[in-house]
This record gives C-alpha cells, sequence and structure tokens, in this order.
C-alpha cells in the first residue's frame, strides 16, 4: 500500500503538532506540579506585608526593623508538658474564628525558625536584623541596648517578629504570631487572623495578646 505525497506531508504534520501538544501539556504539568510550595511562599510574604502596612506603618517610622527568623515555640519544657492536639485545642478555644485546617498547619510549622527573605511588598525601607544581637542587657563597652539600637535605627520605632503563616485549606485564612519590641524589657505580642477578599489579605481579628 502506498501514499500520495500530500498524505504524507498531512501525516509528517500531524505527527510533529501531536509531539509538541505533548511536550508542553508534560511541561505544563510539572510547572504545574512544582509550583505549590513557590505560591504558598509568595502568599506568606503577602500576608507579611498587608499585616505590617496596616499595623505598623504611621507617619513617625521611616524604617521598618524586621526580625530575620520566625518566631516557633522557643519554651521546650511547654513542648514537653503539651501534645499538638492539645496545643491546637487551645488555639481552637481562644482563636474560634479560625479554620481548623489553619490552626494544624500553623502548629507544624511553629516548630522550629525558618529564615526570611527580603521579598516583602512595603511602601517603606526595611532591614531585616538578628534579634540576637540586642537580647543581652548590655553592650560590651556599657551602653543600653536600647542606645544602641535605635542609634542604629533612629527613624523606627522597634523590632517587628513574625512567625510562619499557618493557611486554611482554600487558602483564604491566614493565622500567625506577632511581637514587637520597642525595648529590652518592653514590648507585646498577639496572633493575628487574617483574610483575603477580592485578592488581597486584611486583618480579619486578633486573638489574646502579652505585654512587658
Amino acid at each position: 500500500m502506498s501514499y500520495g505525497p500530500r498524505i504524507l506531508l498531512a501525516l509528517a504534520a500531524f505527527l510533529v503538532v501531536a509531539a509538541v501538544a505533548a511536550f508542553s501539556l508534560h511541561r505544563s504539568s510539572a510547572i504545574q506540579s512544582g509550583s505549590s510550595t513557590i505560591d504558598e511562599s509568595a502568599e506568606e510574604y503577602a500576608v507579611y506585608s498587608a499585616l505590617i502596612r496596616e499595623r505598623f506603618i504611621n507617619e513617625h517610622v521611616k524604617v521598618l526593623v524586621i526580625q530575620n527568623r520566625t518566631l516557633y515555640y522557643a519554651n521546650p519544657d511547654y513542648l514537653k508538658s503539651t501534645t499538638a492536639e492539645e496545643r491546637i485545642q487551645d488555639l481552637k478555644k481562644y482563636c474560634p474564628s479560625v479554620d481548623e485546617s489553619a490552626l494544624n498547619d500553623f502548629e507544624a510549622k511553629h516548630m522550629k525558625p525558618g529564615e526570611l527573605d527580603a521579598n516583602f511588598t512595603l511602601p517603606l525601607k526595611y532591614v531585616l536584623v538578628d534579634k540576637a544581637e540586642f537580647d543581652e542587657a548590655q553592650t560590651k563597652d556599657g551602653r543600653e541596648i536600647v542606645e544602641k539600637f535605635y542609634e542604629r535605627y533612629p527613624d523606627t520605632e522597634g523590632m517587628i517578629g513574625l512567625s510562619k503563616v499557618g493557611f486554611n485549606k482554600e487558602h483564604n485564612q491566614a493565622f500567625l504570631r506577632v511581637e514587637f519590641t520597642f525595648c529590652p524589657l518592653c514590648s507585646f505580642g498577639v496572633k493575628v487572623l487574617l483574610k483575603k477578599e477580592l485578592g488581597k489579605w486584611k486583618i480579619a481579628d486578633t486573638f489574646g495578646g502579652w505585654a512587658s
């Protein structure tokens, strides 16, 4: 059985188109399958940026100082005396408007610190700093830490600490811890719920809180 030139040409063109389509489908699938972590990281910084813009920017602040490592369960005695389920149940009790899936995600991510990158979208200059540098009572030459901090960053009001973000399954709720330190013994912290509405993250609720 023989084929005419036109049929052979059409068959060859079909095979080329099919091969290109198969390659494109495979490439698209690979990009999609690997995009979840990248997308969640971008969403996390969108949450951070929205929270900071709403809570920490005012006319007196020219520079934002942000801790370069995320907050986490730093008290080993607390971890030894509680289970993950007990900690989640406490969060459900005190943060009733947060989806349980967001609390579960927060609990899993809150076990150890993570590094923050300069991926914030903010209208002001910001710097990432190591809080441990300012945790001691005095500097080597005897000056108070608060003096050292504000000499270095005179146009800020304090240091912002952020935990990793717990997302619900739909990724329209974001839950995290926030701390603000403005002198060695002066700080406060809260837990915050943000919701995504019309493509933008906004603070929806705050829970608990402590001050020293």
